[in-house]
């Protein structure tokens, strides 16, 4: 199966409230503007400051929203489905992570290449929550899904993993000076 048959039939079973990033096929942005199953679909793009201020929109009338602000936008649990291309997210896996927790009640799809999906990162910054994963080989792409309707999130805990990921950040960069 390839991956635009994959994300096709994905799309087509979608219900309740939706965001989407980084698609850019027309045929599927035009399956999701007809699609009576979905109340809400938030279309996001990231990649670049122009991308940003083009495609930073919604399909169905709602105000442009950044990634950045997610958190303010969408409230706790409000989001049931999140898809997500992974180059477009490639910097802003250390926000998205914690916020697409919080906002999303039902299951996370990354897709992309085999050399762009990181999963032992993702696995790793997901499995603070306690959510499930699953893999997909497609033909020319990979698919990682996540599971965020059991996770748990704690303030206090997502403060002591910010600083971890900002020392661990601060460690590779080091090491990266010190071997160049």
């Amino acid at each position: 199966m390839t991956l635009k048959k994959y994300l096709k039939e994905l799309l087509q079973s979608l219900t309740g409230t939706v965001i989407l990033i980084g698609i850019k096929d027309q045929t599927l942005l035009t399956m999701m503007k007809e699609s009576k199953q979905i109340k809400q679909c938030y279309f996001l793009n990231a990649n670049s400051k122009e991308a940003q201020k083009k495609a930073r929109w919604s399909l169905r009338r709602h105000a442009n929203i950044p990634i950045s602000k997610f958190r303010k936008r969408f409230k706790k649990k409000r989001i049931d489905t999140i898809v997500c291309d992974v180059r477009e997210m490639q910097n802003l896996f250390s926000i998205f992570v914690k916020d697409s927790v919080y906002i999303c009640k039902g299951k996370i799809y990354y897709y992309g290449s085999k050399r762009n999906l990181d999963i032992p990162m993702l696995k790793a910054r997901y499995s603070r929550y306690q959510v499930t994963f699953e893999e997909l080989d497609l033909k020319d792409s990979h698919v990682f899904v996540v599971d965020v309707s059991k996770a748990k999130y704690r303030y206090h805990r997502e403060l002591w993993y910010k600083v971890k990921d900002i020392l661990h950040q601060a460690s590779e960069l080091a090491s990266d000076f010190l071997v160049n």
